[in-house]
């Protein structure tokens, strides 16, 4: 789509490094370091990864060199079966968007009520509550029984006490089935299809005549469609569990990326406005990372080494927009939204791009990176490639107007 960023590996004794640069698929106009620490530790992400214990990470190749990304990214992240990839997913949504009902602020301040009402059974109730107020994602943590059983009920009820009725109707069931019913339903509760939304609607004219050569083949999700009656915040969480299974099965499924659309009330087309709904969205996103890592409060953004990352898995971000001329590589080409692209950094592992490097053969294209720069050139935005090729991530992941302006500064 535009700027698709090229990554190539050497390996250390302790971790992968990944250099970036050029132009591939949604990413940025410039080149840049990427931390393949993350991609290591990432063992301990989830276990639908199966990722290899450290002893094994060590010997995962030591002819690494010799092999291409895509060998290496198979060794570390095997495939795996497809119904233990969806109970995994399952299980980590369930965790995510439920809580320990029994142990909430809620029981404890209906408490009074609970020890001194004269009903004879309030003592012993088994009780759940409520998240307590001012959490951040407080989603489904009860599991309705289905309708569809209430019909069977017994048709002499009316001769049976109230609990016989009730066993009939919802029978006990394993333990191990029953939480297998619950991550499910929940899972199913709090997820949607995210190939099929508004956002990839919108974001086809910018897949489509970008001239970047993987963009039109590229898998993509995207953020579920807003609700104008909710503000910004309660918008990114309706999509944070799906945002979390992308992270479990873009191995799988090969996914290249997750679009976020940003609608014209959040952004007013104006490049400074946008800057800040950007930032508010990924400070969202990190607030709620499962593995704790909260990559925007780091004091380092806008530094070298820092990368953005939910549920231990690193991306590489670029946005469009419309009050970017057609001059510019993040042009969006009459789309009236802005769109975030998250890309796992993974992903580039996987489409075996070759080394960076800020030279450019415009005479003779040989490589991808040449052939992607020389396209946008011939049609008007070519983008600058700096001579350094390690500048921080987060100075490119909103593109200034034009090439004499200051970087955009989004993270202060």
């Amino acid at each position: 789509m535009s700027d698709l960023a090229f990554r190539s590996f050497t390996t250390t004794p302790h971790f992968m490094t990944g250099v970036v640069g050029g132009s591939i698929f949604l990413f940025s106009t410039f080149s840049i370091t990427i931390s393949w620490r993350s991609l290591v530790t990432f063992a301990v992400f989830l276990a639908s990864l199966y990722i290899l214990s450290p002893a094994k990470q060590s010997n995962a190749s030591s002819d690494s060199d010799q092999k291409t990304t895509r060998h290496i990214v198979n060794e570390l992240y095997p495939l795996v079966d497809e119904e233990e990839l969806q109970r995994s997913v399952e299980r980590t949504v369930f965790g995510f968007v439920t809580y320990d009902a029994t142990s909430v602020t809620a029981l404890q301040q209906f408490n009074p009520v609970q020890e001194n009402t004269e009903c004879i059974f309030a003592k012993k109730a088994k009780l759940w509550g409520n998240q307590d107020w001012n959490q951040e994602l407080s989603l489904a943590s009860l599991y309705i029984l289905s309708p569809a059983k209430q019909p069977n009920a017994s048709s002499d009820s009316d001769q049976k006490t109230t609990r016989h009725i009730v066993n009939e109707l919802y029978p006990l069931v394993d333990e191990e089935e029953l939480q297998r019913s619950v991550e499910r339903a929940v899972f199913g509760f709090v997820t949607y299809d995210a190939t099929s939304v508004t956002a990839l609607q919108q974001f086809n004219p910018v897949q489509e005549n970008t001239e970047c050569i993987f963009a039109k083949k590229a898998k993509l999700w995207g953020n579920k469609d807003w609700n104008q009656e909710l503000s910004l915040e309660e918008n990114v969480f309706r999509w944070l569990p799906t945002l979390l299974q992308f992270t479990i099965v873009c191995r799988q499924y090969k996914l290249d990326g997750f679009v976020i659309e940003i609608p014209e009330e959040y952004h007013h087309n104006d490049i400074h406005e946008f800057a800040k709904t950007f930032k508010k969205i990924l400070k969202v996103i990190s607030d709620n990372d499962p593995k704790n890592i909260k990559c925007m409060d780091k004091s380092y953004v806008s530094k070298r080494g820092w990368v953005f990352q939910f549920n231990k898995m690193t991306f590489f971000i670029t946005t469009f927009a419309p009050f970017y001329p057609a001059t510019n590589s993040r042009y969006a080409f009459g789309c009236d939204n802005c769109f975030i692209l998250l890309q796992p950094e993974l992903s580039f592992a996987l489409h075996d791009l070759s080394w960076d490097t800020p030279e450019t053969n415009y005479d003779n294209p040989t490589s991808e990176r040449d052939r992607i720069r020389c396209a946008y050139r011939d049609a008007g935005r070519p983008y600058v490639v700096p001579r350094d090729i390690t500048q921080p991530m987060a100075w490119d992941m909103i593109k200034p107007l034009t090439e004499h302006d200051p970087i955009v500064q989004w993270w202060k």
